[in-house]
């Protein structure tokens, strides 16, 4: 059995040969090639031309997965396996193959995966993963329809069931650029916090043989908005959502709050899992980091 690993993680085990400093607690494997789905924005979307080694503009250089697995048993400097799991045939069996495997190294794993229904969620589960991200990252639903594809309302009362059964076990994932207005996003993540569920925060990123590669990437200060509200209401949602005041774009304009209490260097961080810091997943080394990673 073959996988992929971002090249970062790949670089952390000494199997890709780069120097790469960046503090990464977590380890990022890919399985699957070629999606069932045909999400715009995806290099592995069913009728993407882009390079089948790339998830977003990251490349994930293929490996016997027994080569990293010894690998591992020698020398384990994380802290969390995150397994992104690309819904192409066979993928649930790839995925819990993986799953087993990894469990024996004693170390947290998180998923990334397109369950089908809840049982598909409980099965994972009953496999040892602590976490399950399931991502709607369209948060509006004609925008979801138009870009990523499928049942809005369905795929979101999976997210909200299996939240309800696995209380604080569950993520989703949010991008960011799309065209969705700001209040929809901040509704969206405050449903979210609501409910137990952890947000991260994607910015669109345009990559090359996608149907939206065209698309530019959202505007910076718009972007920081959003991880400021994201960051406040996973402190307190019903403290600070009522507090938040838009404009008739629907953008926000206000907090409610003075600013200056916000501690951004948190704020700005990469959001998710706990320890995931996805190094330059969003953008190119040297420019302004639309996610900090520590």
């Amino acid at each position: 059995m073959h996988i992929r690993l971002s090249a970062g993680t790949a670089a952390k085990l000494g199997l890709k040969k780069f120097r790469f400093t960046i503090p990464m607690p977590t380890a990022y494997f890919m399985i699957g090639n070629r999606c069932t789905f045909n999400c715009l924005y995806c290099a592995q979307a069913r009728k993407s031309k882009a390079d089948t080694s790339r998830l977003s503009r990251m490349v994930w250089p293929q490996y016997e997965l027994s080569t990293v697995l010894e690998t591992l048993k020698k020398q384990n400097p994380f802290s969390r396996f995150c397994i992104q799991t690309v819904s192409s045939k066979g993928y649930k069996e790839e995925a819990l193959i993986l799953i087993e495997k990894l469990s024996r190294l004693k170390t947290s794993i998180s998923l990334s995966v397109r369950p089908q229904n809840t049982e598909e969620v409980k099965t994972y589960f009953s496999q040892g993963i602590e976490r399950i991200g399931i991502a709607v990252d369209v948060i509006s639903p004609e925008l979801f329809k138009k870009y990523r594809g499928g049942d809005y309302e369905k795929h979101i009362e999976l997210l909200f069931n299996a939240a309800k059964e696995f209380k604080g076990r569950v993520s989703t994932h949010v991008i960011v650029g799309l065209g969705e207005r700001e209040k929809d996003v901040i509704d969206f993540i405050y449903q979210c916090y609501t409910r137990d569920i952890e947000v991260g925060l994607f910015s669109f990123t345009p990559v090359k043989g996608t149907a939206l590669e065209r698309l530019p990437q959202p505007d910076m200060r718009a972007y920081r908005t959003i991880q400021i509200a994201r960051y406040l209401l996973k402190k307190d949602p019903k403290k600070y959502y009522g507090k938040f005041l838009y404009n008739e774009e629907e953008k926000l304009i206000d907090f409610g709050i003075d600013v200056s209490s916000v501690n951004l260097s948190e704020a700005f961080k990469t959001s998710g899992c706990p320890g995931c810091t996805r190094p330059f997943y969003n953008e190119r080394p040297g420019k302004e980091l639309y996610n900090v990673f520590m």
